[in-house]
């Protein structure tokens, strides 16, 4: 018996056992466990182990199951984190979210299939999150999702909806109430690197709350709009495709900022706010796809003429649009000066080689 082969067959049952340990009344031996849980993703999980539940879980989804009949060593790994995000396990979420956050890390853009309900889970958290003690660990772990995946897969997971929940919201509000009207809120995000990114929080803090019911919940329910996923988008986004924002987002929020504009002709307050909230939303989601993209060269001349069409004729739209371009000023400065350093390196390399054989020719 391979002693690695049974070692990786025995990681998911350890796993599952070290996660049991997470709800211990003994503060101690959870954080243990959850140090346990990290040291064994960290160490245990290789690149063999990934390709095969890659594979596994391939399969399974050409032969229309949710998971393989017999997971392989990283899925079954996978499914104890996703028991730790369980009800269940609600008061040890604070121990159970970095490890999740690790486990993303680790597998980077290959944890798509084999975490995907573990993003699914962080998803219904995160729409209450609110209320949850374990706030900051949250985010932290989205934004490590959103990091190892990109925001195509997690927006394939957790799209936005911003459409479908103001709608839904609109429903909830006129079902409830007798034409009343919405409570607006707040966001905060940051970004360490850019300071600018706490203006564009500020510009659009009120789409980072849906309108809420007395009891603090959204007043759609599971259809609201996710709008508290922009701020972490915007934070964690690095190296994402600009094209995917020119196709994806930005005929949403031009459909939104229509609507917006006929709602507030006809008097409907509420849609018009809520339609408006999500439009900037979207647009402040342009300087993070502008942060280093992948595609800036083959994408921005379909983007330009949005742009010099949003600049001229939305005031209100000009801070996130203005610093999206500044960013790729300031990028498209950096590699130009960095390629030239490098054939200044270059050329003066070659000039001392050059002098040390006219050197050697006079010698000789």
């Amino acid at each position: 018996l391979d002693p690695a082969d049974a070692g990786a067959r025995a990681l998911p049952a350890a796993c599952h056992e070290l996660v049991k340990m997470l709800n211990c009344v003994h503060e101690g031996v959870a954080i243990e466990a959850g140090q346990c849980l990290v040291m064994l993703i960290t160490r245990c999980v290789d690149t063999n182990m990934v390709r095969e539940g890659i594979r596994a879980m391939a399969t399974a989804k050409a032969a229309g199951k949710s998971a393989p009949t017999r997971p392989p060593p990283v899925v079954g790994v996978a499914g104890a984190l996703r028991a730790a995000l369980g009800f269940r396990y609600r008061a040890a979420w604070p121990v159970a979210l970095p490890v999740v956050a690790v486990a993303f890390d680790r597998l980077g853009a290959a944890a798509g299939p084999i975490l995907g309900g573990c993003l699914e889970a962080l998803g219904e958290m995160g729409a209450h999150a609110e209320g949850l003690a374990c706030r900051g660990q949250l985010q932290l772990c989205l934004a490590a999702a959103v990091k190892a995946l990109g925001p195509e897969q997690v927006l394939a997971v957790l799209p936005l909806r911003l459409e479908e929940g103001i709608d839904a919201e609109i429903q909830a509000k006129s079902e409830a109430y007798d034409g009343g009207g919405g409570n607006g809120g707040g966001g905060k995000g940051g970004d360490a690197d850019d300071d600018m990114d706490m203006d564009l929080d500020a510009g659009v803090g009120a789409a980072a709350q849906a309108a809420l019911n007395s009891a603090g919940g959204n007043v759609a329910g599971a259809a609201g709009a996710r709008l508290w996923l922009v701020p972490l988008l915007r934070q964690a986004l690095r190296g994402a495709r600009v094209s995917y924002f020119t196709e994806e987002l930005m005929p949403v929020a031009r459909r939104l900022g229509a609507r917006a504009t006929k709602a507030k002709a006809a008097g409907r307050a509420f849609e018009a706010q809520r339609c408006a909230a999500g439009e900037a939303a979207l647009w402040s989601l342009l300087p993070a796809f502008c942060r280093w993209p992948e595609d800036a060269a083959e994408s921005f001349p379909a983007l330009a003429p949005a742009l010099g069409s949003a600049l001229s004729a939305r005031a209100d739209l000009r801070g996130p649009l203005t610093e999206a371009l500044r960013r790729l000023i300031q990028q498209s400065r950096a590699v130009v000066n960095a390629h030239k350093r490098g054939l200044d390196a270059a050329a003066a390399a070659a000039a001392a080689t050059s002098d040390e054989d006219d050197e050697d020719d006079e010698e000789d």
